[in-house]
């Protein structure tokens, strides 16, 4: 006499787990949020790709002011050089008829490194050169110093006098706001700080 018994349907099939939220994912596993290749290797290219500097400092209104100031400097030089180049006949100069070859070669060395100073100073402050406020300096301190070296430009000793009691005031002023102005100085220190540090930092 047999019994028909109904096979339990948990026996002989071993133990039987209920798969958990991440076995038998095989290789559709959820990589997370750290495994993503594209997003590993985003840090990588931004770091390593030579971006430069970074964004520079924002440069002072009176500093861009002085931009202008000496470019419009070096085009009235310009013109100075034009106007005694170009024609015939004598020129006036320190209040006296000067032949035209004369005064040429009595205001070459004085015009050619005065633009020339000039020049160089627009564009080391337009540049964003950390040595801009040195060159700024050397054309006014030219202006100054220019009449008494080569006579051009003033006929006596108090004229040179006067227009160095001028000019002394204005350089001072100029050296003050360069070096100690709160803008000033901290747009340099920026500038040399990010010529220090030429890649930014991850």
């Amino acid at each position: 006499m047999s019994t028909n018994q109904s096979p339990d349907p948990n026996q002989g099939a071993g133990p039987h787990q209920e798969p958990g939220p991440h076995q038998g994912v095989g290789p559709h596993e959820d990589p997370g949020p750290h495994q993503d290749p594209v997003e590993e290797a985003a840090p990588t290219r931004s770091a390593g790709d030579g971006a430069g500097k970074g964004e520079p400092p924002e440069r002072p209104l009176g500093l861009s002011l002085l931009i202008w100031l000496l470019w419009f400097w070096a085009g009235a030089i310009g013109l100075v050089f034009l106007g005694f180049a170009v024609g015939d006949g004598p020129v006036m100069m320190s209040g006296r008829a000067v032949p035209r070859g004369e005064a040429l070669e009595a205001l070459l060395p004085v015009l050619v490194p005065m633009g020339l100073a000039v020049i160089g100073a627009a564009l080391a402050l337009g540049l964003r050169r950390t040595w801009a406020r040195p060159a700024v300096l050397l054309p006014f301190a030219l202006t100054a110093l220019g009449p008494a070296l080569t006579g051009v430009g003033a006929t006596s000793g108090g004229d040179i006098a006067m227009a160095a009691l001028v000019l002394v005031p204005v350089i001072g002023a100029l050296v003050w706001y360069l070096y100690f102005g709160s803008g000033p100085a901290a747009y340099f220190e920026a500038l040399r700080t990010a010529g220090r540090a030429p890649y930014p930092a991850p």
